[in-house]
């Protein structure tokens, strides 16, 4: 990996903000960075159509074991829970991947909650998201949230794998698959995204779900939920891999 490839932002958020975020340095005076979201591309380059082999699956995970994505030509939706990664394609169907197989897009970090928050009677994502902005110290940082629990409904999407010369994102999800799920167990690893980083990743809250027998999920629409235990990870820095595309087969769009 070469230093032009990687962005390390430290404190990004809290330094736009106006306020810096203290790092503990290590003996060696190298900064020890805690409380990270890693992030491989970004969503403007997904969105022009750079669709493969920015990462391994095996990579991602030495950076963090929860987290979500895609994978190489967007053939299914990324949910990494346990240290473990699964994509559930087009068809609905969910597979265990291995660790040489390739993402363009995806976001994790070691998740360490810093809080847990039980929530009954959940109707939708719109009212968890308001439910839980409550409850989050800023919105001005980034924070992962780990959703578990019996969802009474979910509703999510996959894609089919795309072939070159690949189309825009907006282009593909003209064609995606809707899935409904009721009275099911899983887990939805979700991010909150500020809004000032929206060229980076889609703000506000990201969520996948994976189903505790690991046989479907997808990128998540709604839900509701009797009664969920929320874990939140607050983080305080970000690190991005920066797409390796051709600016000419892949211009800005």
């Amino acid at each position: 990996m070469t230093t032009s490839r990687r962005a390390v932002l430290v404190g990004l958020a809290a330094a736009l903000s106006g306020c810096a975020t203290p790092r503990a340095e290590s003996t060696a005076g190298s900064v020890e960075v805690t409380d990270t979201l890693y992030q491989v591309s970004t969503i403007d380059a997904l969105s022009c159509g750079h669709f493969a082999d920015e990462q391994t699956v095996g990579g991602l995970l030495e950076r963090g074991g929860f987290g979500l994505g895609t994978v190489n030509e967007l053939d299914g939706e990324l949910a990494v829970v346990d240290g473990e990664a699964y994509a559930v394609r087009g068809d609905g169907t969910a597979v265990a991947l291995e660790p040489e197989t390739k993402t363009p897009f995806a976001t994790v970090t070691a998740f360490e909650p810093d809080a847990t928050i039980e929530l009954e009677n959940v109707e939708s994502f719109e009212e968890f998201a308001d439910r839980v902005t409550e409850r989050l110290p800023r919105t001005d940082h980034f924070h992962a949230l780990n959703l578990r629990g019996s969802f009474e409904f979910v509703r999510t999407r996959s894609v089919d794998g795309q072939v070159e010369p690949y189309p825009t994102l907006e282009d593909v999800l003209e064609n995606e698959t809707v899935f409904e799920f009721e009275d099911v167990e899983g887990e939805m690893p979700t991010f909150f995204i500020p809004d000032q980083f929206e060229q980076i990743h889609p703000p506000g809250y990201h969520a996948h779900f994976i189903t505790s027998a690991r046989d479907g999920g997808g990128h998540v629409y709604d839900f509701r939920a009797d009664s969920l235990e929320v874990e939140i990870d607050h983080l305080d820095s970000v690190e991005i891999e920066l797409a390796q595309r051709d600016v000419e087969e892949y211009p800005p769009c």
